[in-house]
């Protein structure tokens, strides 16, 4: 979660929050695949689609059992986002 983000910081806005918290509800379903992922309202649509590509292109999770039988879970991640300081923006715009 650490990398995804660092790329989430590339689309924080310049003006505002410094900091933003996103809660991605995603379900892991009795295969183990990442399935119905939602970020929650407070991402931008860039970063929407980066959080889903992200999930669903995770390795198979261990599924939930109940009854030693695999079932559907739906559980919440809370992703940290943290704009990145002007001097190191400035400093990416200067290498391309």
């Amino acid at each position: 979660m650490i990398e995804l983000a660092a790329e989430l910081a590339d689309f924080m806005p310049e003006e505002g929050a410094k900091r933003l918290f996103i809660d991605v509800d995603f379900v892991v379903d009795a295969k183990g695949n990442v399935v119905n992922v939602k970020p929650g309202t407070r991402a931008n649509n860039e970063m929407n689609n980066l959080i889903i590509d992200r999930f669903e292109a995770m390795p198979a999770w261990a599924p939930a059992l109940r009854q030693d039988k695999a079932v559907p879970m739906k559980l919440v991640q809370n992703i940290m986002v943290e704009a990145k300081p002007k001097a190191a923006v400035k400093a990416e715009e200067e290498e391309e």
